[in-house]
């Protein structure tokens, strides 16, 4: 697997995202990142929200909190989008099963 600040791990988990969404939205993938997919959107909205409480009480510490909760945002959907991919590499392992 590529690390993650390469090209080629940016890229394949950029390339992941809608897979999982495509396949969760069909349910055969059965998503358990809902908490973290909304924490992960809560943190972004927190980070990109102008009306930072601790921006406005010590404006060095600001950038500060919100550079933090972004890392936490970002490690959350790269554990969600690796986790998918180990999926689809299980998937692709397993024999094609006949359709009913």
């Amino acid at each position: 697997m590529p690390a993650l600040l390469s090209i080629a791990g940016l890229r394949l988990r950029s390339q992941a995202a809608p897979r999982l969404f495509n396949a969760a939205l069909r349910r055969r993938y059965r998503y358990q990142g809902v908490d973290t997919a909304l924490l992960s959107a809560t943190a972004v909205f927190y980070a990109l929200h102008p009306d930072d409480a601790l921006h406005h009480l010590l404006q060095h510490l600001g950038v500060g909190d919100d550079l933090f909760m972004l890392g936490l945002a970002g490690r959350w959907i790269n554990n969600d989008l690796e986790d998918f991919l180990h999926w689809e590499r299980d998937q692709a392992a397993l024999p094609a099963q006949p359709r009913s």
